[in-house]
Formats: structure tokens, sequence, C-alpha cells
């Protein structure tokens, strides 16, 4: 009887060679030509045909309802996920670059360029436009042009996310959207004067104290990590 001290473990191209063999001849012959018994190459086919039906199930549609969601997808996310949903099942299964090549080539996948970043505008955006203007217009007698400013605040991450995702061939919108809770954040605040004048760049970070930074730049620190009533008047 063969126990756990003299039990063998076998690579796994070392399986899919003997299951190749299998194929072509017998469970018999290739366990006399691999040296192993017949009864595990049977088990080496069995747990093959279930490791392809669950990735051919899983991988795709996972990758497309990602897509669909906006989220960024990546070789390594496709074999993350892979490797998580076969040891789940028990089912031995490594991967490499060159099998996560193989699917996307298999199911129409390629790397794209992601050409939006963000949420999509609302649909009253023109409107809101419009009656801004007429609130402002009354406004504007005697102000001179570097008076008047237009400002936005903009929140940074140390980890800025790749411009680059695996898609649908043939996809001509490749949007790319975040999770919301990215960690390390800080907050720009850029700005420019109606007379064409670029303010310095106003950075705040969320710590209690600052630290050394470049003088080009305007630089404030709260437990927020964003624009209060205070630095808005500063």
């Amino acid at each position: 009887m063969e126990t756990s001290k003299n039990r063998k473990n076998y690579s796994l191209s070392f399986k899919f060679d003997a299951i190749k063999f299998a194929q072509e001849h017998s469970n018999r012959q290739a366990g006399e030509h691999y040296g192993v018994d017949e009864s595990m190459v049977q088990r080496w086919r069995l747990a093959k045909n279930k490791l392809n039906l669950v990735l051919d199930k899983t991988k795709k549609t996972r990758t497309l309802e990602q897509r669909k969601a906006g989220r960024q997808v990546t070789g390594r996310s496709i074999l993350f996920e892979a490797r998580a949903r076969t040891n789940s099942m028990k089912i031995q299964f490594k991967g490499s670059p060159k099998w996560v090549y193989s699917f996307m080539k298999q199911n129409n996948l390629v790397g794209r360029a992601v050409t939006s970043v963000g949420q999509q505008l609302p649909d009253d955006r023109q409107a809101k436009i419009t009656y801004f203007k007429e609130f402002v217009k009354p406004n504007l007698n005697g102000i001179e042009l570097w008076h008047i400013g237009n400002m936005d605040e903009v929140l940074m991450s140390f980890v800025l996310p790749s411009n680059f995702t695996i898609e649908e061939r043939g996809t001509s919108n490749v949007k790319n959207t975040t999770t919301g809770h990215e960690i390390s954040c800080f907050t720009v605040v850029l700005a420019i004067t109606a007379d064409g004048y670029k303010l310095a760049p106003y950075v705040f970070f969320k710590r209690k104290t600052k630290g050394n930074f470049p003088k080009q730049v305007i630089i404030s620190a709260n437990g927020k990590g964003w624009v209060s009533s205070s630095e808005m008047k500063l």
C-alpha cells in the first residue's frame, strides 16, 4: 500500500504530458509509459476536465463582469482569479503568463489603453452651466479679470492606476473606474485667473504637521486631508 512517505509528487507539466499520451493511446499505455498506475492517469484526466470546465465557465464571464462595471482587469488579476477558483475546488492549478496569453487569445481579449477615467457627467450639466453664467453676469461690472478665478480640487493617489486594461477586441469605449477607497491620498487645488495666470498648486496632506516640500507649491496639512473653510480663505 502506498504511504505518505513514499508518495511521489508529480509536476503539472508531467501530468499534462501523461494525459496527452493517454488521449492518443489509452490510460493503461500512458501508465506504463510514464511509470504510474493506470488509475492515477484516469484521476488526472478527470481533474483536468473539471479544471477546464471551471476555468472556461468563470474566467471570461468574470472578466466581462469586471469590465462592464468599469473596473480595471489585468493579466495578473485574471491569473489570481483562476487560482482562487481552482483552489476553492481543491484543483491544482498554478498558471503562467503564457497561460494568460492563451486564455486571452481563445476568448478574443486584448490589452487596450483606457479611453476615459472617472464617473459619467450629469445629464443636466448644460443647464447648470447656463444658469451659472446668468447668475454671475450681473456681478461682473467693475471687476478686473485677475480677480476672477477658476479652481478645482483634485484627489490624488500616491499609486496611480494603469492606463491599460484587458478588454474584448473591437470595444471602442474602454472605461476604467476606481473603488473610491484608495489608501494614502492627498488633495491638490489647481486654479487659473480669467487673464490666464496660473496660480501655484495648493496641496493638502492628511497629517498634523508639514514636512520638507518644494517651494514651488503651497502646502497645508490637516486631519481630514481636504480643503476646509480656513484653507479656502487663505
